[in-house]
């Protein structure tokens, strides 16, 4: 199978453990300071402000006040509680923010999530979260993908190194719980100002399978203001391997409007969609196991030990052995092929593939 090359490169902080804390509350604390922590530290993100339900900032003093699990205070609008507000100066606009509010039922795992496109937030005591007049709420004190009882949890983080994707994905119990999805979607559609793709949700018990269905323009061309538009991404329902070849296919995803505006609206940057009949978290490429004695063509793919290759010259492999390394030019019999990517470079998450970093992914 041919597989997609990579137009980003990214950080990865995949596969992360939280071992169960010996209480929910604890849990969902541990788990949103680690991922907040995360992704703080991949530089792209920054503190805007905060609130540890003691004391508040003030829009733009940059202090975080998230520094233990338990400054994650959760209560309800009125009472003593923490929020923080994230910023990335990458994505279209230069002030794109997120508010991650700890509301009264993080017990059930919910979780208040809003963004602003470019005016910021402002505002905010121990008491209520900051507002935006740009403001749009993904979740309102709702499932995210942490824990409603005391259980271990994984979570992985990846951001582009130019801050233009970021995805946070959440399993648990052999099954994906949540994913995050906030990114610059790539050749937008005219008259789109602030060409996003977002998404936020997930479960608090069982398995998730993500469904990207709001996406908002700003504005539409001919159109003051802005629109809510639902989208869907490029063929959902794959549900048959070519009969070609057997493969599975890698199909580029892109928005297309369904509410609001219709038609194509831009794609997505290093996401693809696979298939139904694939479950989260199994791996590609599909390449089939190097085998000797045997013609291969050019362009060919082959896994063999951790990695796959690629065949750069067509022919007969040799007797034993195969393609070694992780450079170019390596000669086998009459093939030559050359490093291609670990095995597990691209993983299904829901329906959706995503860059992986090279190790398994573990839903447990």
């Amino acid at each position: 199978m041919a597989l997609p090359t990579l137009s980003k490169s990214w950080i990865f902080n995949c596969n992360n453990l939280i071992a169960a804390q010996g209480t929910v509350v604890l849990d969902n604390q541990t788990l949103l300071l680690a991922v907040v922590n995360a992704l703080l530290a991949t530089g792209k993100w920054t503190v805007f402000y905060s609130c540890n339900s003691v004391a508040a900032g003030t829009a733009g003093d940059g202090v975080n006040r998230w520094l233990t699990p338990t400054n994650l205070v959760g209560n309800s609008p009125g009472s003593a509680h923490s929020w923080i507000v994230l910023k990335n100066t990458n994505m279209p606009g230069g002030n794109y923010q997120i508010l991650i509010e700890v509301p009264g039922n993080i017990t059930s795992a919910g979780l208040t999530f809003k963004r602003s496109i470019n005016a910021g937030f402002t505002g905010g005591s121990t008491t209520n979260a900051p507002t935006s007049t740009d403001q749009v709420s993904f979740l309102a004190t709702a499932a995210y993908g942490g824990p409603s009882n005391d259980q271990a949890m994984r979570w992985s983080v990846e951001v582009s190194t130019d801050g233009q994707c970021t995805r946070v994905i959440f399993a648990a119990g052999g099954a994906l719980r949540g994913l995050w999805y906030l990114e610059k979607t790539a050749n937008p559609d005219a008259g789109t100002t602030y060409p996003v793709a977002e998404f936020v949700g997930g479960t608090n018990t069982g398995s998730y399978t993500p469904s990207l269905t709001a996406i908002q323009i700003y504005p539409l061309a001919g159109v003051a203001g802005t629109a809510s538009v639902g989208y869907v991404s490029q063929l959902t329902n794959l549900t048959s391997p070519s009969s070609i070849n057997l493969n599975w296919p890698i199909v580029p995803a892109c928005a297309v409007g369904t509410t609001g505006a219709f038609g194509y609206l831009g794609m997505f940057q290093d996401m693809w969609v696979g298939s139904a009949s694939i479950a989260s978290g199994d791996s590609y490429p599909g390449a089939p196991n190097w085998t000797a004695n045997t013609v291969y063509a050019l362009g060919a793919q082959v896994t063999n030990g951790s990695n796959v290759y690629t065949c750069t010259t067509a022919g007969t492999s040799a007797a034993s052995g195969g393609p070694t390394g992780t450079g170019t030019g390596i000669a086998d019999n009459t093939c030559v092929w050359s490093f291609f990517s670990a095995t597990n470079q691209f993983v299904q998450v829901g329906q959706y593939i995503l860059p992986w970093n090279g190790g398994a992914f573990n839903l447990t």
